[in-house]
């Protein structure tokens, strides 16, 4: 009896022992659990919540500006990519022949210029030297017939002499007939060179002819130049459009998803693929009207 007495004894301090344990532990978690409690409804009332929320990001979609088969898609979704990387091709058989049929027009243009140039060149050369020839001749003519009629006019001054003197019988007939010949043939002289320089006068029509034919070659060749011109832009646009059959990225992004694949046929603005910014991702929230207004 007396040992379990003593044993009783010994248990009692024990139990006193936990049941302090056990009291300060649960202290401490009430304190705890009011320390947690005091922030959650801290938060709660400075902060608004919901669980309908969503993390979003602005997709681009990519589209092709020509139409044509998709020949090649060089990414896979959720990949990385960087602006102006080369996304996908659409097929440019078609425009690439487009572009040679472009340049050979462009080639044959050119040439036809080149010959419409020469063309223009020769006439001005031929323009130029009518002119001088004109002009020489008229200068000849006028020469001539002006030294005729200077002639003319000292053997009519020495006819109206020797006729004075014949009527005086101080020349004989013989000498007056000599002179009264030398003015008909100067009279003659005259007549024909007079003639002669108005025909050369006459010659400043070719001379109108020339700068009609070099009037005609360079409207010939503005023309051609004008297709030239024409032709180049059009093998600017052939060569744009061929371009367009490689499609880049617009942005710094990833691959969202694609849409079609190698062989699809794709209209322009329809999108092949579509990429977001990684870097731009934002939260959309519904959130009740109370709560709203703590949202800043």
């Amino acid at each position: 009896m007396e040992e379990r007495g003593e044993q009783k004894q010994e248990e009692q301090p024990k139990r006193n022992t936990w049941r302090k344990v056990i009291l300060a532990l649960g202290v401490v978690g009430l304190i705890a659990a009011l320390i947690k409690g005091g922030f959650w409804f801290h938060y709660r009332f400075t902060h608004a919540t919901t669980d309908d929320a969503f993390v979003e990001a602005d997709l681009v979609n990519v589209s092709p500006l020509v139409p044509g088969h998709i020949a090649q898609i060089l990414v896979d979704e959720a990949q990385q990519v960087k602006k102006g990387q080369l996304l996908f091709t659409i097929d440019d058989r078609d425009y690439r022949a487009k572009l040679r049929v472009a340049q050979a027009a462009l080639k044959e243009a050119q040439s036809l210029a080149q010959a419409r140039e020469a063309t223009w060149r020769k006439a001005q050369k031929a323009l130029i030297l009518t002119r001088k020839e004109v002009i020489q001749a008229i200068a000849l003519a006028k020469a001539q017939m002006d030294a005729a009629r200077a002639k003319l006019q000292q053997v009519e001054r020495d006819y109206q002499r020797y006729k004075a003197l014949y009527k005086r019988r101080v020349v004989g007939k013989q000498k007056f007939e000599t002179i009264e010949t030398a003015l008909k043939e100067a009279r003659e002289a005259f007549k024909a060179h007079r003639a002669a320089y108005r025909q050369a006068l006459a010659q400043k029509d070719k001379i109108a002819l020339a700068q009609a034919r070099v009037k005609e070659a360079l409207k010939a060749l503005e023309a051609a130049g004008a297709t030239v011109e024409k032709a180049q832009k059009t093998v600017e646009a052939a060569r744009i459009t061929l371009e367009h059959t490689k499609v880049k990225s617009p942005i710094n992004g990833v691959v969202a998803k694609k849409f079609l694949h190698p062989g699809d046929f794709v209209a322009p603005g329809y999108p092949v693929l579509s990429v977001y910014n990684k870097e731009e991702i934002y939260v959309t929230a519904n959130l009740e009207e109370t709560k709203a207004r703590k949202v800043k």
